[in-house]
This record gives C-alpha cells, structure tokens and sequence, in this order.
C-alpha cells in the first residue's frame, strides 16, 4: 500500500500566480548567486589564488556547521514566528553582505585571500542561507496550494537552470575577456544585487490564506516525528554523500590539469547537468513514483560514481560529471516532496530544520574529510574511494526513504 497525497486538488487563482511568478524570479536570482559559493566557481576562485584542497574543504566543513547552528536555532524559532514571509526576506540580507565582502576583497587584488576574513564571510553566509532554507520549506504552504508543490519545484529549478547555463557558457568567454579577478568582481558584485532582489521580492509574497490557528509545537513533539527519528542515518548519509558530490571539483583538480577554462567549464556542465535534471523530474516526479525515483537515481549515482573516477580521460569524466549531476539534482527534488506530503503545516519548520541538520553535519564531515583526503593523497584511489562512499551512503538513504514512503500510515 503506497501513502496518498495529503493535499487535495486545486486550481491556480490570480493569487497564487503572482506568487509563483515572484517565486520563479527568486528562483533564478539565487540560482545565479549559487554558482559563486560553494560550487565550482567559488572553489576555483580560491584555488586561483592559492588556497589548498584541504584549506577550501575546512571552509566547506565550517560553514555547513555553521549552517546547522542556525538551523538549530531555527528548530525553535521557525514555528513561532507569525510573519515568517517577512523573516526569510530580512534573512537574505546577511547574504548580500557576504557576496559585497567577497566583491571588495577580489577589488583589493591580493595574491591570497585574507583566511580569517573568508572564514567570516563564509560562516556568515551559510547561517544566512541555514536560517533562511527553513522558511524557504514552511513558506509554501502559505503562499500557493501545496497540490502544485512539486511540480513547482521542477519547473522552477528547470527556468532558473536554464537561465544560468546560458550565464556559465558566457562565463568562460567573459573571464577570458577580461582580468580574472576583475571579471570575478563583477561578478560578485552582480551577485550582489540579485541578492537584494531576492529579499525584495521574498517581502512581495502575499499569503493566499491564513495560517491554521494552532498551537506552538514542543521541541519533544518535533524529536518525535518519524520523519526525524526513523530517517535520522538516512539524512546523515545523504549529507555524506553531497559532501562529496559537491566537491567534484576537487575530484576533478586531484585527477586532471585544470586551467581557469575547464574550470569554467566544470560551472557549464554542472548547470547543464541541474536543467536536465529538473527536466527530467518535472516529467517523472509524479506523486506515486517519488520513492522509485530516488532509489533509482541512488543505485545509477552508486556505479557512475567509481566510474568517472576509472574513466582515466577528462571527457569521459566531464560526460559522467553531468549525468552525476542530473542524478543530484533528482535526488534532491523528490525527498523535500516526499517529506512535505505528510509534514503538516504546524511542525513543517521545526521537524525540517531537524531533518536537514541531520543532513548538513554529514555534509559538513564528508566536505571536510574530502578536501583532507585529495590533499595528502595522490592517485585514483583516494578519489575513488570517495566516490564509492558517495555513492553506497546514498543508496542507503534511497532504500530507506523508498521504504519509508511506501509504509502505510494513518493521516
């Protein structure tokens, strides 16, 4: 017996369209801004200017953490706000400052970045980004019919993607145009400003109907879910996993010479790869085959793991490199549908902020035992391992969120 959707069928109102216009805008503005921190182009900005494997992957560890302190903060906090529209809009504030700071110090021009200011700066940033994704999962229930959830993921992550595959191709074209570091520091401050956008239009959401009228969830209550207790390995795993998923990069500099172009063009293909991916699950994320879907994009993701890896040439890596991360970007689609159809609305902040620091300390551990692992030791073991590992704890996490997913339970 499989679980039924909560939500029942409804229609787009004039409402609910501005919303999602407003939410596709925001879409494509943090998508843009996402491709300069964490990801490829943040990594090689840093490996431009001399940081090591091991110095970018305790980067990548502090800030996760970071991000689970706030989402920490988050599991009490999340549920007891009465404006949460307005709080996830003041939350991107913290984030333009990260993207102006990092903007000042590419105009400054030193040959190394400043380590403490960087560490702040990216501390910053992801207890920003923690605190804010909690509401970006609470916030839907307010402002559209939860029926078009997950299409609306899809087709958001696909328009976004979209826009910014057209943006990483003319990266490549624009750096070489142009000083690196100057070209970064448009770049960042481009960044920047759409980050002031998304604030801007988060504040312009408007709630189609009033939150349900009900009383503020114990911290007990949201340690009891079994979303948070029966899942709880599950979650670590899958933060293990993108971990090292998103240190590809990494992976990519530890077994190939990479200059400032294949390192631009690792942005392309990681672009490339999400529209795919969202393509991919806006035709197949129907309600009944979610579980199937993840499982399946596990056990993929477990063989072309080790397999980029033993391909031995960059094009046989690159072409892995996309279709790796189109299984990603699946894999990420369907669990926050999964979840959110049997999350109610009073617990949905708390029992997610749980969910995902489970998730984010085992991102935090893998980022960092990663970055140490291509650092001190060379050849195609080490990477191999490291994608072996990717992806055995994923295909844990698939088989049991599929079994979760499937298990009857009473509404």
């Amino acid at each position: 017996m499989t679980l039924k959707p909560h939500f029942p069928k409804a229609t787009v109102d004039p409402a609910e369209r501005r919303n999602i216009a407003r939410h596709l805008a925001m879409e494509i503005c943090s998508c843009f801004a996402a491709l300069f921190i964490g990801g490829t182009l943040w990594q090689g900005l840093l490996l431009h200017n001399g940081c090591s494997p091991a110095e970018i992957g305790t980067l990548g560890a502090i800030g996760q953490a970071a991000q689970v302190a706030a989402m920490g903060l988050n599991t009490v906090l999340c549920d007891r706000f009465k404006n949460p529209i307005l709080v996830m809009a003041l939350a991107n504030l913290p984030i333009l400052l990260f993207f102006g700071v990092i903007a000042v110090l590419c105009f400054i021009g030193e040959t190394a970045f400043v380590f403490p200011i960087l560490l702040g700066c990216v501390i910053l940033y992801y207890a920003a980004f923690g605190f804010r994704t909690i509401f970006a999962y609470k916030i839907p229930y307010l402002v559209i019919h939860m029926e078009h959830y997950g299409r609306l993921m899809a087709v958001s992550g696909l328009i976004s993607n979209l826009f910014c595959i057209v943006i990483s191709v003319g990266i490549p074209l624009f750096l070489d145009a142009v000083d690196y570091m100057s070209g970064m520091l448009i770049l960042y401050i481009v960044c920047a400003v759409f980050a002031g956008l998304t604030s801007f239009l988060n504040s312009r959401m408007k709630a189609i109907a009033e939150p349900p009228a009900t009383t503020r969830p114990r911290l007990a209550e949201l340690l009891s879910d079994k979303s948070v207790t029966h899942l709880a390995a599950a979650n670590f795993f899958r933060g293990v996993s993108s971990g090292i998923i998103i240190s590809l990069t990494l992976v990519a500099s530890h077994l190939f010479e990479l200059d400032s172009v294949a390192l631009s063009l690792l942005v392309s293909l990681t672009t490339l790869g999400s529209v795919l991916g969202n393509l991919v699950y806006s035709v197949a994320g129907k309600t009944r085959y979610l579980s199937l879907l993840c499982l399946g994009a596990s056990v993929i993701l477990l063989v072309l793991g080790p397999a980029s890896v033993l391909t031995g040439s960059w094009i046989g890596f690159a072409v892995l490199f996309v279709i790796i991360q189109i299984l990603y970007v699946i894999i990420n689609g369907t669990i926050p549908v999964m979840l959110a159809k049997f999350t109610p609305y009073r617990i949905a902040g708390g029992c997610t902020s749980l969910r995902m620091m489970e998730t984010m300390a085992g991102t935090a551990l893998a980022s960092w035992i990663a970055g140490q692992v291509l650092d001190h030791f060379d050849g195609t073991l080490p990477a191999l391992i490291l994608m072996l590992t990717a992806g055995l704890t994923q295909l844990y996490c698939g088989i049991a969120y599929h079994l979760f997913y499937r298990t009857p339970r009473k509404d």
